[in-house]
């Protein structure tokens, strides 16, 4: 019994493998993982910007007590209307199997609701400081595209609305 287990089995002794040698794996079909560019990173940071500063200032309208701060808010419904209707527009051209993102991520439908559900005392307080980090992060995002996209026009989109948020974040950090 012993002197079976101890030979080699004969497809063993055909192939000149050893019962220890790792036995091939049979191939299986890779997944296909797909990795955005930067371009399509822009586009996606950017629409969810725009919706996320759209849905945000349309809450502000009903909610905010201060006019400053509804007067802001309709600029940035105004501005980021436009450049989200432009930059749909680009894609179109540019990048026609883009899918644009329909709705908000996770994390600014959470920041809207998070407005949505703080009091009217201390609304215009919360989006006000909502809206300066929301405007910061554009500005990095646009910064990066104003500089490193790939497609001009991607790129010149970016340069002319970069300077947009910059002018929207001086507005609001006025109204802090």
């Amino acid at each position: 019994m012993l002197a079976l287990l101890a030979a080699p089995s004969p497809a063993l002794a055909q192939t000149g493998a050893s019962p220890s040698d790792p036995q091939p794996v049979p191939q299986q079909n890779p997944v296909r993982v797909h990795h955005p560019s930067q371009d399509e990173r822009f586009v996606n940071g950017a629409m969810a910007g725009g919706l996320f500063e759209i849905r945000s200032s349309k809450l502000a309208l009903e909610k905010a007590q201060r006019g400053d701060v509804k007067q802001v808010a309709q600029m940035l419904i105004k501005d980021h209307t436009r450049s989200e209707r432009e930059l749909e527009q680009i894609v179109g051209k540019q990048m026609p199997d883009l899918r644009l993102p329909a709705s908000l991520p996770m994390k600014e439908k959470s920041q809207v609701q998070e407005l949505r559900n703080t009091s009217s005392s201390d609304f215009d307080a919360a989006f006000i400081t909502m809206q300066m980090k929301a405007h910061q992060a554009a500005i990095d995002i646009f910064s990066e595209a104003a500089k490193n996209a790939s497609q001009p026009e991607l790129k010149a989109f970016a340069r002319k609305t970069l300077r947009v948020l910059e002018t929207h974040l001086q507005r609001i950090q006025k109204l802090a």
